[in-house]
């Protein structure tokens, strides 16, 4: 099959470096330009391997100076003012406020989501069923098994991973990812009530918007909304087995655990955090920065930058918005 690579290179470091140069405030020790670094692959602190890049967040200590001795070239992402001890061991030292972010930034520079997934950059497989109608942004890469339907609009450099449906009335930003067996648009559970009668389902016409550089997690249900759009913002990344109800709005940048349940009309802030199996009740706001605890049930609105947690959930003594700390996700 021609969609399918039989290897998974790296890029090259100077290139990756120029797509994230922005993200560091020095470069020390990089050699001069007619001279190649060859990476390898990806290594950790506390294993450090030739030809590989890696971070700390913390400064580097005699340890790890140690570790580092005697290596080949290693590209080192480290804190600011703290390049110089690594760049004399030979290794190239990256300076940055915020290293594991730059680290991702360029470990995916190296090593873009098609070639993770063993593919080729634009691809479609045969075996995928898009119907006629939808439209397929350049570079998007799609994979067996997905279903794109009629009215649906799929941006820039997407990928469609197997198995995955995209549903009529849903648009998807440039550089999202769908992964295995997510459903974006679902058909929605909305109903019409009425004592002693059968229950009688609403057309959910509504359609889902989600922006750019959005990720939903495998096995995880979308639902459109019933007249007006579920949103989804810019950066937001869903984990797996997530339900999000129609008409629910989720802002930009939000976090969403596995397990977690967003019943229908919720609003979620911006940079928010849903802990794994929370539980979140229909028509509540979540704002801004908020974090919601672990397994937490959520029965009533939730004041921006505050951490609630427990069943039913309440304000905990905690400080501070969780996205600014340097070690990601809690």
């Amino acid at each position: 099959m021609d969609h399918v690579a039989d290897f998974v290179p790296f890029g090259d470091f100077r290139a990756a470096l120029e797509t994230v140069r922005s993200e560091f405030s020095a470069i020390l020790g990089l050699p001069p330009g007619n001279v190649q670094i060859e990476i390898q692959g990806l290594s950790n602190r506390s294993e450090p391997q030739p030809g590989t890049v890696l971070f700390t967040i913390s400064p580097p200590d005699k340890a790890f100076l140690r570790r580092l001795e005697g290596l080949g070239v290693c590209v080192v992402v480290v804190p600011e003012g703290f390049g110089k001890d690594v760049a004399a061991l030979g290794h190239v030292a990256l300076e940055t406020q915020s290293p594991k972010y730059a680290f991702a930034k360029l470990a995916r520079a190296l090593v873009p989501l098609p070639v993770e997934r063993g593919r080729l950059a634009g691809s479609c497989s045969p075996l995928a069923a898009v119907a006629e109608g939808a439209v397929i942004g350049a570079g998007t890469t799609i994979e067996e098994f997905v279903t794109v339907n009629a009215g649906s609009v799929v941006g820039e450099t997407c990928y469609l991973m197997r198995g995955c449906s995209v549903g009529s009335r849903v648009r998807l930003g440039r550089n999202c990812v769908v992964k295995e067996n997510a459903v974006v648009g679902d058909m929605g559970f909305g109903f019409g009530l009425a004592a002693g009668k059968p229950h009688a389902r609403i057309p959910q016409l509504g359609g889902v918007e989600i922006g750019d550089e959005v990720e939903i997690g495998a096995c995880t249900t979308v639902g459109a909304g019933t007249l007006g759009v579920t949103r989804i913002g810019s950066g937001t990344k869903v984990n797996n087995h997530v339900l999000i109800g129609h008409n629910c709005s989720i802002g930009e940048n939000v976090i969403i655990g596995c397990g977690v349940s967003v019943s229908g009309s919720t609003t979620i802030g911006d940079r928010c955090w849903i802990a794994p199996g929370a539980k979140l009740r229909n028509k509540i706001a979540v704002g801004h920065g908020a974090t919601v605890g672990l397994g937490a049930v959520v029965v009533k609105d939730v004041p921006a930058c505050v951490t609630v947690a427990g069943v039913p959930a309440r304000i905990m003594d905690k400080p501070g918005p969780w996205y600014e700390s340097e070690t990601g996700t809690p």
